[in-house]
């Protein structure tokens, strides 16, 4: 299975690169904001208002100033909430009735990177039609829009009402009171919010990584590099870990021996104990590609359908709309829980899975225990460009051999990265080693062809 390149400027998840480069220089995102504001006008949003968050790099306050100024310059009132994270900008726009909001983040990514989210609204991504909109007036040289009435206004409480929504969500407080956890929080944007939310949910928190200098973001922490987490919680005697990331829409997880609970599992236990409490809509859940096979097998023995998207939270959530279900995710550790949020947040997977452990007496490995991984192998490779593969005969004969070679017991996806000038491989198979070979003659291909 192949997949072609993202667009130009926006990849799975909004616009992402490194900071002060175009397209995240300081020019181009005072007009992002301008172009925002025209967007929101057009669909009928006069005067609109616009929510800005932030993570902890040091290149965000002067991305969101730049941000604030264009959209002000096109008319837009701005609140400036300042660091938070992305799941509380989502749920503060449509709680305060505002007309978009704007995450400025890389997620994952180090911290020379950054990045624009944009919310429509109803607290949702926007569609792939508002992208195309937003990014045709950026590449518009004569765009200009210039309208009086912007202003800043003050904060209304967004940080508060996300830790009393996040706490209330899973029972209030108490509801978590016996357990004990360790959160990393990436040097990152839950930093201000995380520590106090499961506090106030009772459980009993030891907090790491969570003095951001501007620069630490994601380093050797968070849901990349979930290491410490894990040593952590037998260090601390926990019952759980969470390892965040940049932005704290999504997380990963260890249990009470250290051992790191994929994001399949996580989605596969919740859709099970939805399904056991009648709350699983349609009896199915939505998982991307890069979802393993053993997910798909154990839901197909639970009665449980899976939907597949294309990678990327947004085209989860966008799947989930279209057929009403309420559960949807990535490997990666995005987990929407439709009922709650609309877009991933790893603060309320946590709460959530922390819930279910307490409420079943199981521990998380217990529940995890519900499937069998295939063997996955996965590899980043740099790039000199992008080039459709279709256009790479040699790359897609390499690509097609490999799918005939682990059929029919395993798949080959083979993908462009959306926010960095690399191609992603997966090989998959209930034999590791014949895995193993196929990646690495898609390597060597990759490298013959369009290697960097």
């Amino acid at each position: 299975m192949s997949q072609n390149p993202a667009p130009t400027l926006f990849g799975t998840d909004g616009i992402r690169g490194p900071a002060h480069e175009y397209p995240l220089d300081l020019a181009t995102v005072r007009k992002a904001g301008q172009a925002f504001a025209k967007l929101l006008r057009e669909g009928g949003e006069e005067g609109p208002t616009v929510l800005l968050g932030r993570d902890t790099r040091e290149s965000g306050p002067a991305l969101t100033q730049a941000l604030a100024e264009g959209l002000q310059a096109a008319g837009a009132q701005v609140i400036s909430a300042g660091v938070l994270p992305t799941p509380a900008v989502a749920m503060g726009v449509p709680h305060q009735s505002l007309s978009g909001g704007i995450m400025v983040t890389a997620s994952h990514n180090p911290f020379a990177d950054n990045g624009l989210k944009f919310f429509g609204a109803d607290g949702f991504k926007l569609p792939d039609e508002g992208e195309a909109a937003l990014e045709a007036l950026l590449h518009d040289p004569a765009f200009v829009e210039e309208r009086a009435g912007g202003k800043e206004l003050p904060d209304p409480g967004i940080r508060d009402h996300f830790v009393e929504q996040s706490v209330a969500a899973v029972g209030g407080a108490g509801a978590l009171e016996g357990l004990r956890m360790v959160l990393d929080l990436a040097h990152g944007a839950s930093v201000p919010v995380a520590e106090a939310i499961f506090t106030k949910a009772g459980a009993e928190v030891s907090v790491g990584q969570a003095s951001p200098t501007g620069r630490n973001i994601n380093q050797a922490c968070g849901a990349m590099h979930p290491e410490w987490m894990a040593e952590a919680v037998l260090a601390e005697g926990a019952d759980l870990g969470v390892a965040l990331d940049g932005d704290a829409d999504r997380a990963l997880f260890a249990d009470a021996s250290g051992a790191l609970v994929s994001g399949d599992r996580i989605l596969g236990l919740a859709a099970l104990a939805l399904k056991k409490a009648g709350q699983l809509k349609q009896n199915a859940l939505a998982v991307t590609v890069m979802s393993n096979l053993g997910l798909h097998a154990a839901m197909k023995a639970a009665g449980i359908a899976v939907e597949v998207t294309p990678v990327g939270d947004r085209h989860v959530v966008e799947r989930m709309r279209a057929r009403d279900l309420v559960l949807g995710g990535e490997n990666s550790g995005h987990v929407i829980f439709l009922d709650q949020a609309t877009t991933g947040d790893g603060i309320a997977t946590a709460l959530r899975l922390a819930v279910l452990m307490k409420e079943s007496g199981q521990s998380l490995a217990e529940l995890a225990a519900f499937m069998e991984e295939f063997p996955q192998c996965n590899l980043a490779l740099e790039v000199a460009r992008k080039t459709p593969l279709e256009q790479v005969p040699a790359l897609l004969a390499a690509i097609q051999q490999a799918e005939k070679d682990l059929a029919p017991d395993g798949r080959v996806l083979v993908r462009y990265s959306g926010t960095e000038a690399k191609i992603r491989l997966l090989t998959e198979h209930a034999s590791r080693e014949r895995a193993r070979a196929a990646l690495e003659r898609l390597e060597r291909a990759v490298a013959e062809t369009i290697g960097a």
